[in-house]
């Protein structure tokens, strides 16, 4: 064989070759095209779900979140509190009246038995406190205010003169 038939000879398989490596390469190219783009469509699947989780996305999620869930509690507590409020806010007049009236009631009857207790003989008024009022500093109080009102108050039944103590108690006249 000759040096022509050899350079034929080797020019041949060298083409050979080449198109055997580039159907190898081609195919090869055609997997790693198929891998990127699967891998693309992976990529961008991520991509997606992580754009969903921006970090001031998900900030103004949770404080919207936490806004709704204060004005949600606010709202119940607010359902909760209002008739117990009403409630209370009832009993409370109705017990300011009841101890208005309690008040104007004792009020009365202090002024009753005060009236009472000054038409007695002055011997007799701090018995009486003694024997009947148990606590101290009421029957005290009750004694400073005889002792008060014995300076300014006259009994119907005194005169001005026995009062003053010009007249004898025994020329009283009857009424």
């Amino acid at each position: 064989m000759n040096e022509s038939s050899w350079n034929i000879l080797i020019n041949v398989i060298t083409l050979i070759t080449i198109i055997v490596i580039w159907f190898y390469q081609r195919e090869k190219i055609k997997s790693l095209q198929s891998a990127l783009s699967s891998q693309k469509s992976v990529l961008d699947a991520v991509q997606a779900y992580f754009g969903i989780f921006k970090i001031d996305e998900v900030r103004k999620f949770v404080s919207l979140s936490e806004e709704n869930y204060k004005r949600e509690a606010d709202k119940k507590i607010q359902e909760t509190v209002a008739p117990m409020t009403e409630q209370m806010n009832k009993q409370r007049e109705q017990t300011l009246k009841q101890l208005e009236m309690s008040g104007q009631a004792l009020a009365q009857f202090f002024s009753f038995s005060f009236s009472l207790l000054l038409r007695l003989p002055p011997t007799q008024r701090f018995r009486l406190i003694d024997e009947n009022l148990k606590e101290e500093a009421t029957a005290a109080m009750m004694k400073t205010f005889i002792k008060d009102q014995d300076k300014v108050y006259l009994p119907p039944e005194t005169s001005i003169a026995e009062f003053i103590g010009l007249a004898n108690p025994s020329t009283k006249t009857e009424q």
